[in-house]
């Protein structure tokens, strides 16, 4: 379990946060791949890895601009990031706002941190979701391998929603952002 029924909800706060910056960190922590929900006319989810939490709990992601997340972040910047950790049977549900950045500063630092083959991802010649006639297609890149495609995905928090799974006494706590982070005790 992460959180027991004992704790005060500044404890299960904290907590949920501690486990998020671990996640960033430890390539093997459950928390490390997260789901991405997006949405303009329709909803969007897939996986993404979490890369950074940086100070004031702000989220990091990265991602090649060409890609339909982007499209949708630009039409509505609010999204979702659902955690989930089978070990210790916990959903957390982040809400927030997302910007990008390519091509810019922010860009630019983060893209000394993404080495060797890595860059593949952000360097194919062909943007993310174009009709292709075979796989092997996709596997052309452009041979600078510069950061013309790459973005910083920042994620704002706006509320954490945790959902500790325990049997028949499961535990469910909301947080919203304003100044400062209030939570409250809901109903399973």
């Amino acid at each position: 379990m992460l959180i027991e029924k004992d704790y005060d909800l500044h404890q299960v706060l904290s907590v949920v946060q501690h486990e998020i910056h671990r996640a960033a960190m430890d390539r093997k922590h459950p928390f490390r791949y997260v789901a991405l929900g997006t949405s303009n006319d329709t909803i969007a989810m897939r996986y993404v890895v979490l890369r950074k939490v940086e100070k004031d709990f702000k989220l990091v992601l990265y991602t090649d601009h060409r890609s339909g997340k982007v499209d949708q972040i630009r039409s509505n910047p609010k999204g979702q990031l659902l955690f989930y950790h089978p070990q210790k049977k916990v959903q957390v549900i982040v809400s927030g706002i997302i910007t990008f950045h390519n091509t810019d500063g922010v860009a630019e630092k983060h893209w000394q941190y993404v080495q060797g083959e890595a860059r593949k991802a952000y360097c194919s010649v062909q943007a993310p979701g174009t009709p292709i006639d075979r796989p092997e297609e996709a596997y052309e890149w452009d041979s600078q391998m510069n950061s013309e495609h790459f973005a910083v995905l920042h994620f704002e928090p706006t509320s954490i929603e945790v959902l500790q799974l325990r049997g028949l006494e499961h535990l469910r706590a909301i947080f919203e952002k304003t100044d400062k982070w209030k939570g409250t005790w809901v109903v399973p």
